[in-house]
């Protein structure tokens, strides 16, 4: 048997295929985030509850923003995810969600409008910053 000289030699048929579907993820992706412009995308615990005020001051700026013309991108998850969506529908913006499917804790929140196709890693936090104008990091301290 000779030796694996490249990486790539070790990867099997099913791995290359994977390869494939995640470059056509991200072209879905891009293509559904062609009219997003200017966006900003908002980055956040999906632990982060309604009561917190993190999660609040999210809504407020989100809010803010979509109604200054901008729309609003997360990961379509909860806490401040879903914050950041809440507000871009309550200032009329287009609110996106960039969902990963895990095999368990995230489901998609009820306030954003648009999920792209894209379910597996790494494509949505690389869509989230093809269209960004702005990003917004939203710290909480969620033990």
């Amino acid at each position: 048997m000779t030796e694996k000289q490249y990486l790539l030699d070790a990867f099997c048929a099913g791995d290359s295929w994977r390869i494939f579907k995640i470059m056509s993820e991200f072209v879905e992706g891009f293509e559904e985030l062609n009219d997003v412009n200017p966006c900003v995308s908002i980055f956040g615990s999906a632990r982060t509850k309604p009561e917190d005020p993190v999660y609040q001051q999210t809504v407020e700026i989100a809010r803010k923003l979509a109604e200054s013309g901008f729309n609003i991108i997360t990961g379509g998850g909860g806490g401040v995810m879903e914050a950041g969506n809440k507000g871009a529908a309550e200032g009329g913006a287009k609110s996106v969600g960039l969902n990963i499917k895990l095999p368990f804790e995230q489901t998609p929140n009820p306030f954003a409008d648009l999920f792209p196709a894209s379910i597996t890693p790494p494509p949505p936090p690389v869509m989230m910053l093809n269209p960004l104008s702005a990003s917004l990091r939203a710290i909480s301290t969620v033990c």
